[in-house]
């Protein structure tokens, strides 16, 4: 994964137009002109989207004057969850003056004070503050959760702005229920779709041990007071269980050697996935379901305690920009 600029090749005329030509056939991907994102071994509709835009921010960023990354091309650069469809084929960026916008640039027009700027890989960006502010006034409650419980981990303060400024009193409610124990994207979905249905708010990252204090497993959501537990599927899950040596199939096996212990000490256990993790409606049914019998049921044996929470990871776009992003805190290479 690397970026190709036409004008740093030794011969850039001749280079240039097999470049093009590589680019015609679906091999690599243009990105402005005279810069190209190489994905081999793939094509270029191989390239993960996320990827495909911190390329193209790092394409315009040479030709910017005075303006800041922003929105969502700023949430993507400092690793939070954006969601791909929010990712268009234009760069946002915020610019004091306006100006008209281009086929790879979305102007915004909004005065930043100095302590909303940030850098990141050497590139001009809104702070992470700033950026969850702006992104309050576009983006719904559910994805704004997942936003903000990963930029806890990062700093955020989710400190609302002056008066009067956009996204006050939804800043305000993410600050409320934003959570450090939120491990994934479809746990901060499911939570924001309980608080959306008024449902009584789980424990999360709860281990369930027997009578003899061993532990039998862990669940992304608990509810002691129903006996029942929760668990968020997402399809990367099962990958981040493996063991080595291990297949899927495996994994999804001894998850279910674990649910079943749970089971047999008197806990109910309900999984749900991205469908119902987004929807009030949904959620309130599978909840209803959950707890119903939970009401009648004695206690679950053996006890329950918190589990220490996985380490968020933030993205880390530095093999790809080729520069570092910031001496502070682990980051993954999604480029791999």
């Amino acid at each position: 994964m690397r970026l190709i600029r036409t004008a740093e090749l030794t011969e850039p005329t001749t280079s240039a137009y097999r470049l093009r030509r590589r680019a015609d056939d679906g091999a690599i991907t243009r990105l402005y002109p005279g810069v190209y994102l190489d994905g081999s071994p793939g094509t270029a509709a191989d390239t993960l989207p996320e990827i495909e835009h911190v390329a193209k921010i790092a394409a315009v960023e040479p030709k910017l004057t005075r303006a800041v990354i922003s929105g969502p091309s700023a949430a993507i650069l400092h690793g939070l969850p954006i969601t791909r469809k929010r990712l268009t084929g234009k760069v946002r960026v915020n610019r004091a003056s306006g100006g008209p916008g281009s086929d790879w640039l979305e102007v915004r027009r909004a005065p930043l004070d100095p302590d909303e700027i940030a850098s990141l890989y050497g590139i001009r960006v809104t702070s992470l503050d700033r950026t969850i502010r702006d992104l309050c006034s576009e983006l719904p409650f559910d994805e704004l959760l997942a936003i903000a419980d990963a930029a806890l981990h990062l700093g955020a303060t989710l400190v609302p702005g002056p008066a009067g400024s956009r996204g006050v009193r939804v800043l305000a409610r993410l600050r409320e229920h934003a959570s450090l124990r939120s491990e994934s994207w479809l746990e901060s979905m499911s939570r924001a779709s309980m608080i959306e249905a008024g449902l009584p708010m789980p424990l999360e990252q709860i281990e369930v041990l027997d009578e003899h204090g061993d532990l039998c497993g862990r669940s992304d959501f608990g509810w002691p007071e129903f006996a029942a537990l929760g668990e968020a599927d997402g399809r990367s899950k099962y990958d981040e269980l493996l063991a080595a040596g291990e297949t899927a199939v495996d994994a999804v096996h001894a998850e279910k050697m674990r649910e079943n212990r749970m089971r047999m000490l008197g806990w109910q256990f309900l999984r749900w996935g991205a469908e119902s993790a987004g929807s009030a409606k949904r959620m309130s049914r599978l909840f209803a379901r959950l707890t119903e019998p939970g009401a009648s049921i004695p206690a679950p044996a053996g006890h329950y305690r918190l589990a220490a929470v996985r380490p968020y990871q933030p993205l880390d776009w530095s093999t790809l920009l080729g520069r570092p992003r910031q001496p502070d805190g682990p980051a993954v290479d999604p480029a791999g």
